[in-house]
């Protein structure tokens, strides 16, 4: 127990930047998470009703569209869940929006709407930068 009081505190200090995205980081994961459980808890149980529960056969077609709905809602959160990262986290949103801007080059130069080669810089969510020629009917990075 001592050893882990003696741990130094790794929270970012309030009213600072890196407080801020800490913030913002916590609320995108509680979001997501309460989604997880939302969507996932009624399948969760509809199969422990099926696996525990003694179920006769009047039983089972009663409760076999609640069993299909609960298999939606759990496919559902998956969908979800890009909905949510882009709704709660703006770093997720740029990244996507670079991305897409480079697909849509790439494509575009492939089509001949752009020059034939073009030096395309690729950058990370860490920073780091690709850079490499792209050219019609393939790429050289």
């Amino acid at each position: 127990m001592d050893m882990i009081q003696s741990l130094p505190d790794s929270r970012p200090k309030p009213g600072t930047a890196a407080a801020t995205a800490h913030a913002k980081v916590t609320v995108m994961l509680l979001v997501v998470s309460f989604a997880w459980l939302l969507l996932t808890t009624p399948f969760i149980a509809s199969g422990f009703i099926f696996t525990v529960g003694y179920i006769n056969v009047e039983h089972v077609s009663l409760l076999m569209p609640f069993k299909a709905v609960a298999f939606l809602l759990l496919y559902t959160n998956h969908a979800v869940n890009f909905y949510l990262y882009c709704l709660t986290g703006r770093k997720f949103r740029r990244e996507l929006v670079d991305t897409l801007t480079v697909c849509r080059r790439v494509v575009a130069g492939r089509c001949g709407r752009q020059p034939s080669s073009r030096r395309l810089t690729l950058t990370t969510g860490t920073g780091k930068a690709t850079t490499g020629t792209v050219r019609r009917g393939g790429s050289e990075w």
